[in-house]
């Protein structure tokens, strides 16, 4: 427990202390928008590592597969998704400027609502159709113009006690990469949930395995593979999670 509450306290001197740098970036923003987004993420991702080494308490991060993340254009990750604590794990180790597809509900958060804007991060309403296609637009201009754009295409934290299990993944979710033309980067993150979930609201430290796939583009997949792109990516994540469980074994 008392490590959850160190968790939080860093989350707290981020989004308080953080406050006079983010003010800093916003003014900075109006002379040079795309060099600001490279500080803000390196400054957030400085700090979401203080946050993923306080909680992993000594355990290991392992991460594979980064030579497989293309580093000359924009792509969209797909991962899966089993707890709050993804994206802070994830983050901190992206080599290229990247934004999330986030709930509509984080927006209400003021300072959280700001870092994120600065990060080319998108914010989905899935209730509002004409909104939410104008978000997908937005991402997929995003893209087209080298930012990379990460989507967990469950939509909801996966909750199923077998680590290997995935939601089904939402077809909607894949419109930005095929419209982008961009490749499509599949993630498998391991532990998350026996992190924090499994015994919320306490943090137990445990080793966190975060592997990216190998890239491919939807409009390169063959035929009859090319109207089942989800299936296709849910398959290649699944692969890499029941591989990392026998590893574990």
């Amino acid at each position: 427990m008392i490590r959850a509450v160190f968790c939080f306290i860093e989350i707290f001197l981020f989004l308080v202390l953080g406050l006079p740098v983010l003010l800093v970036l916003w003014i900075y923003q109006l002379f040079n928008p795309h060099r600001v987004s490279e500080r803000a993420q390196w400054y957030v991702a400085w700090i979401l590592g203080v946050i993923t080494r306080t909680a992993l308490g000594g355990k290991k991060l392992t991460v594979l597969g980064l030579e497989n993340i293309p580093r000359d254009e924009g792509v969209v990750f797909m991962g899966n998704h089993r707890s709050y604590f993804d994206i802070i794990c994830t983050y901190p180790i992206l080599p290229v400027q990247t934004g999330f597809l986030a709930k509509d509900g984080l927006y209400k958060v003021p300072s959280l609502r700001r870092w994120m804007q600065l990060l080319h991060c998108q914010f989905l309403d899935r209730k509002d159709i004409r909104k939410g296609m104008e978000t997908i637009k937005t991402c997929t201009e995003l893209v087209k113009n080298g930012t990379s754009i990460w989507v967990f295409p469950e939509g909801s934290r996966t909750k199923n006690p077998d680590p290997t299990a995935l939601s089904p993944f939402h077809a909607g979710s894949f419109k930005i990469a095929e419209r982008a033309n961009a490749y499509i980067v599949p993630v498998a993150i391991y532990g998350t949930d026996v992190l924090w979930e499994n015994q919320f609201p306490a943090v137990r430290p445990t080793d966190i395995t975060i592997e990216f796939g190998k890239p491919f583009r939807a409009s390169k997949l063959p035929q009859e593979m090319k109207k089942k792109v989800s299936e296709y990516t849910a398959a290649r994540i699944r692969e890499m999670l029941v591989e990392e469980e026998r590893r574990r074994a």
